[in-house]
């Protein structure tokens, strides 16, 4: 009786790593980074909309950071269409580079991301400025805002 009142944590040990790696089907399981659907207009590059949620968002690097060349224009409640933000980015670089700008598009109060789109901006030459537009996101959804999450250049 002695032997088995020892080996009980064993058995919880045992019971509880069974039951963890149920949970996960035996399968390790990692986060790729927040996507959705992709859109865009203008000169950008252009790609359709869809109804799917995800999307690749670029990982950051500190590197490629141009942060400082885009502007946002007006975050817009579309109704039916969704939301859109508008902006310019102007290549403050000595060569030709593009740029991919991802948008979110945040609950007030709340904080809470609701879409995120990454609108991909061919190449820009130096010192010229273009638009460019994230639009679609959550149609119908009320109480939005715009916020540029990253800008890198490619």
């Amino acid at each position: 009786m002695k032997r088995i009142l020892q080996s009980r944590p064993a058995i919880a040990a045992v019971v509880l790593t069974v039951a963890l790696t149920g949970c996960t089907g035996g399968k390790s399981r990692s986060s790729s980074g927040t996507t959705t659907t992709t859109s865009h207009t203008g000169a950008a590059s252009i790609a359709p909309t869809t109804t799917s949620t995800s999307v690749v968002v670029p990982e950051y690097d500190a590197a490629k950071n141009a942060r400082r060349d885009v502007n946002p224009g007006a975050c817009v409640d579309g109704g039916d269409k969704g939301w859109s933000l508008d902006g310019t980015v102007t290549n403050s670089a000595a060569k030709s580079r593009g740029y991919s700008i991802v948008v979110d598009f945040v609950t007030v109060p709340g904080n809470t991301v609701m879409a995120t789109r990454v609108v991909t901006v061919p190449t820009v030459e130096p010192q010229v400025t273009q638009n460019w537009t994230a639009s679609g996101a959550v149609p119908g959804q009320k109480g939005l805002t715009c916020v540029i999450r990253q800008a890198l250049a490619t």
